[in-house]
């Protein structure tokens, strides 16, 4: 039988959150014998169920997913949702890794294949850790350049080592490691459909009202008008009122906090925005610019007895947060009516 690759592999760690540092001890009996092929954790498809978090260390940054009762969730978000199939593929593709060629032993050489030390400030290796509920390592990987089209279009392989160890390999198989919040979290807050869309009152702190509304509830496709429009104004040829809807109905995070974990700073605008739904649900979404550079946003629905569990569901995801949103999204909920007219007017009631 040929000899488990990295069998014997007993590794502790410590990895923190930016601004700390890793501590790495690595001892392995290498076997002698490990052929093309071979699979890099050879247990772990068995072990799947048993993986309690997984890290993501690059650099100052590291992104911890944890696994707790009600699912996945991200440690340095506050247990945040976290996207599971994500999280999964990783583990699945950890799993698949396999063996190609041996590489160098020379850590001079490292650099070329980008596997480096990942807790360097310029780091361009990522260090991928996976432990149990009791923080016992079912397996470490520092991962490298990816070889694309390694073994044909679309089937790819990658650059790693084992933390402590010289030897370097090319393997078959990838997985998705990025440490960024967004690529991990599940960042779906609203999706709703602009056919569902009665009405959108955007309401800016310096008093301006912007209401677009449905002029025809009845019919199968939608058509929006500016509800207060000033007398005499014309409607900009590229105002797409459509696309202005059909954004505001949709809300994905690009970051995320708890909602009481910053106060207010005192150069921020606020805008909040009203969105009416046909079945009587009622979404409130508030934005805060902080600083003229990041757009929180953060929502709550609300409703008669008829529509409470559609409140329900979106207050599970959204209430006690807020959400960080791309400039274009916060050009969407911070429309104003210069954005839509011709000329100058004064805002209508």
């Amino acid at each position: 039988m040929t000899p488990k690759l990295f069998y014997g592999l007993t590794i502790a760690a410590v990895v923190t959150a930016s601004a700390a540092s890793i501590t790495y001890y690595t001892t392995r009996t290498w076997s002698s014998q490990v052929a093309a092929g071979d699979a890099v954790f050879s247990e772990l498809a068995d072990q799947q169920e048993e993986v309690a978090s997984l890290t993501i260390a690059q650099g100052g940054e590291s992104i911890t997913l944890e696994r707790g009762e009600t699912g996945w969730g991200i440690a340095e978000r506050d247990g945040f949702r976290a996207n599971a199939d994500k999280i999964r593929e990783a583990i699945v593709g950890l799993t698949q890794l396999q063996v190609y060629e041996a590489k160098t032993r020379n850590p001079d050489r490292y650099s070329l294949l980008e596997l480096g030390d990942p807790e360097a400030d310029d780091a361009k290796s990522k260090l991928v850790h996976l432990r149990d509920g009791d923080g016992n390592t079912l397996a470490a990987l520092v991962l490298g350049k990816v070889k694309y089209g390694l073994l044909g279009p679309g089937r790819n392989g990658v650059y790693a080592r084992i933390p402590g160890n010289d030897q370097s390999w090319l393997l078959n198989g990838s997985i998705p490691a990025p440490t960024e919040v967004r690529s991990w979290a599940d960042k779906t807050v609203l999706d709703i459909p602009p056919e569902d869309i009665s009405a959108i009152r955007i309401s800016h702190g310096d008093g301006e009202h912007v209401v677009i509304e449905r002029a025809n509830p009845d019919a199968e496709t939608p058509v929006f008008v500016v509800a207060n429009l000033p007398d005499g104004a014309a409607m900009k040829s590229d105002a797409d009122l459509p696309f202005h809807v059909q954004s505001t109905g949709q809300l994905e995070l690009w970051d995320v906090r708890r909602a009481a974990s910053s106060d207010m700073a005192e150069d921020s605008v606020e805008t909040t925005i009203d969105i009416e739904l046909a079945n009587g649900v009622n979404v409130t979404l508030h934005m805060v610019t902080e600083g003229g550079e990041e757009h929180w946003v953060s929502a709550f629905a609300w409703g008669g007895a008829e529509v409470a569990n559609e409140v329900r569901v979106i207050n599970e995801r959204a209430r006690g947060w807020q959400f960080m949103v791309q400039d274009y999204k916060a050009e969407v909920f911070g429309k104003r009516m210069a954005d839509l007219i011709e000329g100058d007017s004064e805002e209508g009631s």
